[in-house]
């Protein structure tokens, strides 16, 4: 089927439109990626959203740094999302990404320590500890987490005892 009347209504200046166009569009495999490219790039807070959801945990490499970029949106729920949306990409350009989110250099000496708890920070960590605790990086993320005196911080990394 032709999509591109679709595509076209995915830029119509009314939200509901785009929501409908979006609908459609995610789930025609062909389309998809194109889709949700475009809508993660609008700022349209209900169009991330649904991108997002409709890749669950599935993000194709191509789509990595559109993703990526929702990191950067002050909106928590959906720098949620799209962390929940990295949960099986392979892409190495996810750690970085996320160590922003984990740690911080602080203090006179600049030391790393971890990030203020949030539920963003403690998911960006679970999923750095599951996926790429084989990094250097990430292993002393881990550790600073490891050693933390907050329970829920130590549960991100595995360490919950």
């Amino acid at each position: 089927a032709n999509t591109e009347p679709v595509f076209a209504a995915l830029s119509q200046p009314e939200v509901r439109v785009q929501q409908e166009a979006l609908k459609v569009l995610v789930r025609q495999p062909r389309a998809r990626d194109r889709a949700v490219v475009h809508a993660l790039a609008s700022g349209e807070e209900s169009l991330i959203r649904m991108s997002l959801t409709a890749l669950g945990g599935e993000c194709p490499p191509q789509l990595v740094p559109s993703v990526l970029a929702v990191l950067d949106s002050p909106d928590p729920e959906l720098q949620l999302l799209a962390i929940r949306a990295l949960t099986e990409s392979e892409s190495p350009a996810i750690v970085p990404r996320l160590l922003v989110i984990v740690r911080a250099r602080r203090g006179i000496l600049r030391r790393l320590r971890l990030q203020t708890k949030s539920p963003v920070m403690l998911a960006a960590l679970d999923l750095l500890a599951r996926r790429w605790s084989r990094e250097a990086s990430v292993s002393v993320a881990i550790q600073l987490a490891a050693a933390s005196t907050d329970a829920d911080v130590r549960a991100a990394v595995g360490g919950a005892g």
